[in-house]
């Protein structure tokens, strides 16, 4: 995802990494894996939602949006000094 042109399944790479993170986070704040039963995609939960992951990084934003019926988006932005 280094270049700015990232493949459909890289980005999907991605998201899914992101969400196994959040995953983990909430898995160590609770001090247990108490969400292992019910794990879902929200796009799978609400066939209507459009999902956005902001990926922070020092010298860019990067923004992974998955919206319904379009393949997913990949936008980044150089971040200003």
């Amino acid at each position: 995802m280094l270049d700015g042109n990232p493949s459909q399944e890289d980005i999907k790479k991605a998201r899914q990494v992101i969400e196994d993170l959040q995953l983990a986070e909430l898995d160590n704040f609770f001090r247990q894996a108490c969400l292992d039963a019910n794990v879902a995609e929200i796009d799978q939960i609400d066939r209507s939602a459009t999902v956005i992951y902001p990926i922070i990084l020092p010298e860019r934003l990067a923004v992974i949006v998955s919206a319904p019926g379009k393949p997913i988006g990949y936008y980044r932005g150089e971040a200003g000094n």
